[in-house]
């Protein structure tokens, strides 16, 4: 496979840093500079904004997002024949099991 002999040692070369120097490397926050207060999280996740409507309406009602592209000639008359076709065919067959019931 590979060749190359392993000595088992490694050498790593890094500046030594002080607390200072790392919190200037690392930028620390601080707890609440991380953390919004609950309140103000509350408010964010409360506020209702177009895009937050938007997403909710999409979300409740699924034709809103594909009826606005839905063609009726090209989508429509097939839909509506096919819809026709399988009722023919389906309401024989609802009545006749009700009447074996």
């Amino acid at each position: 496979m590979n060749s190359i002999p392993r000595s088992g040692r490694y050498r790593v070369e890094r500046e030594v840093l002080d607390e200072q120097r790392l919190e200037e490397l690392t930028k620390r926050k601080t707890l609440s500079e991380i953390h919004k207060p609950l309140i103000d999280r509350l408010k964010d996740s409360l506020r209702c904004t177009l895009p937050k409507l938007k997403r909710s309406m999409m979300s409740s009602f699924p034709a809103l997002y594909w009826l606005p592209k839905y063609s009726v000639w090209e989508y429509g008359m097939p839909d509506l024949v096919s819809g026709i076709s399988v009722g023919i065919m389906h309401l024989p067959q609802g009545m006749t099991i009700i009447q074996n019931e």
